[in-house]
Parts: structure tokens; C-alpha cells; sequence
């Protein structure tokens, strides 16, 4: 493990970051091994606690993409950097996920100062990828702003709440009475509801 690869990281360089992330994400016990490495790095030297920590979770279609374009849209206003992780569901057949949320998210291309990172869920419950945890600790270290969008897929989307400040529940009208939203075991967690798309009736 390189100093070098630390300071990378801590200094929001993308390549640093996005090697990181590879290792976190990659299968082999000695590529886990450098992953650790850097994450004890990272911890020892308390970098991630800067961060602004913000999940966003809701059902597929409420508008959590169109959100985090706007959310780095206003982040960059103010000159600070913003890391997003978005965990998009595997198919069931084939293991594959479509990774569509940065085709939503457009005000970031092109930009140093945000970092896009899509990951499957492949199979897990709880609306993250078991590799999200570790992804955040990275992107904290590197970014004055990171964005957890879950799945999204409906009743069990709460381990964000776990790795955030706080956590954002994106509804849009017309999607169930009150009773689908105490069903939902989302009701105590959010710190703030969004209601999207008011517009659209």
C-alpha cells in the first residue's frame, strides 16, 4: 500500500479514488487485502469525518436520479466536491444491472470536482451492495459531499440509514394512502421527506 495512493484519495484525485473502488469491488482475496490496507489508512488518519453524509431512498420512479442532479448542481454552486454512489437492482436472469442513474445525473460530466460510482446490488436486501459501505468510507475521504441512492425497490431499503447523516425519502403524489408509507418501515427513518414530481398532478 503506497502513501502515495492515500494522499491520491484524501486529495480527491479520481484516479486514486477510482482504484480504490476496483479494489473494494474486485473478488480476489490479495485485491481485498489492498482494499483493507487502504481503508485502515484511510480510518487512521480520521480524513472521511469531514464529509457531508445524504441517502436518498424511494420507490423506482419517484425522481431519486433527477434529485442528485440537482443536489450536485447546487453542491458545486458553493465550490465543494461531491462524491455519489448509486446501487441500481441486478436482473434476476442474468446477474447484470442496467446502471442508468448517471445517465440522469448530467451535470457532473466533465466535471473534477464530482465522481460518479454505479454498482449492482446483486442480489442483497437492504437497498445497498455489500461493497457500498467501504465505497462511502473512500468517497468521504476524497469529497466534501457524498450521495447514497439505494435501489429503491420498496419495503426493506433501510441499511442506508446506517452509513449517512441523514437520510432523504423521495415520494412522488399519488403513489398509496398513509397506511402503504407505515407499511412501508420507512416512516421513522427519513429526516427529510421529499415529495417530487408535484407538478405532474
Amino acid at each position: 500500500m503506497k502513501e502515495d495512493d492515500v494522499d491520491g484519495i484524501r486529495n480527491g484525485e479520481a484516479l486514486a479514488v477510482a482504484r480504490a473502488l476496483n479494489l473494494i469491488d474486485a473478488r480476489t482475496t490479495q485485491d481485498r487485502d489492498k482494499a483493507t490496507a487502504i481503508l485502515n489508512e484511510l480510518s487512521g488518519k480520521k480524513s472521511s469525518e469531514k464529509a457531508v453524509r445524504v441517502g436518498l431512498t424511494g420507490a423506482p420512479g419517484a425522481g431519486k436520479s433527477s434529485l442528485v442532479d440537482s443536489i450536485i448542481g447546487e453542491v458545486r454552486k458553493r465550490r465543494l466536491t461531491i462524491g455519489i454512489v448509486a446501487v441500481d437492482p441486478s436482473s434476476a436472469t442474468t446477474g447484470g444491472a442496467l446502471l442508468a442513474d448517471r445517465i440522469r445525473a448530467k451535470r457532473g460530466v466533465g466535471d473534477s470536482g464530482v465522481f460518479f460510482r454505479s454498482m449492482a446490488e446483486r442480489g442483497r436486501l437492504g437497498g445497498i451492495a455489500s461493497a457500498t459501505r467501504a465505497t462511502v468510507e473512500v468517497l468521504a475521504s476524497a469529497y466534501d459531499w457524498v450521495i447514497v441512492e439505494t435501489v429503491g425497490v420498496g419495503q426493506s431499503e433501510i441499511e442506508v440509514a446506517n452509513l449517512v447523516d441523514t437520510l432523504v425519502y423521495v415520494a412522488q403524489p399519488g403513489a398509496g394512502d398513509i397506511l402503504q408509507y407505515m407499511k412501508a418501515g420507512l416512516l421513522e427513518l427519513p429526516d427529510i421527506f421529499a415529495v417530487n414530481k408535484a407538478d405532474l398532478g
